[in-house]
Parts: structure tokens; sequence; C-alpha cells
């Protein structure tokens, strides 16, 4: 196991990502999606929910471990930092680095305008 447990290798956002616009996107509260977006403006990863690893605390509460990062939020909102240093330095990962392709599913250009778009939501 890698020492950084953040893995930069989903190709297309899954099928429930909360970035996309077809299928079937998980629905988040409106707090949630701004911590998200203040997030994703401060260059921090964002694990993919469908495919991260958790682990129960002390206290017996789930908490994430690792994962991919969210191949949604890299199309909207660009690699974060972390991101782009293992693609440059390499780092010990596992797997390779990838991209995600453009896809029609995730429109938006960057966090603030996804934020927007989904303050219509409840």
């Amino acid at each position: 196991m890698s020492s950084n447990p953040t893995r930069f290798d989903l190709a297309r956002p899954c099928r429930t990502c909360p970035f996309r616009v077809d299928g079937q996107p998980v629905l988040l509260g409106y707090e949630r999606r701004e911590e998200i977006a203040s997030a994703l403006a401060a260059q921090q990863t964002f694990l993919c929910h469908e495919g991260s690893e958790y682990t129960e605390d002390e206290d017996g509460e789930e908490r994430v471990t690792g994962g991919p990062q969210c191949a949604g939020a890299v199309l909207t909102a660009g690699a974060p930092q972390l991101m782009r240093i293992y693609e440059r330095f390499g780092g010990g990962l596992e797997r390779p680095v990838v991209y995600p392709e453009p896809t029609d599913a995730v429109p938006w250009d960057d966090a603030e305008h996804w934020l927007e778009d989904m303050e219509s939501l409840p």
C-alpha cells in the first residue's frame, strides 16, 4: 500500500457522481454542497464516494481512509494540487495518474457554477 491513500486513476465519473447531470447523481444537502465547493476551490482532494475505503474509528464512526479522486470533481474544478504534484514527481503511487475524459454528463467549468446550479435543489 502506498503512503498516500488517495488514488488518481478514475477515467470517468461514477454513475452516482454528484457532479453528473445524467444518470442518478447523489443528491446532497446545500451545506454539504457548499463544503465540497469550498474544498475544491482550495485545491483539496475530494474522493469518489462509490470507490472510497472506510474504517470504523474508536467512537464507532465510519471514516474514509482512502480511495480514488472523484473524476467529476476533476472535470468540474480541475485537478487538485496533490494530483498535479503526483503526476510530476510520481511519489510512489501504485497506479499512474489518469485525467478523466471530458463528458457532457459533467457540464460545469468550476465548483462555483456547480454550486449555483445546485441551489435550486433542497
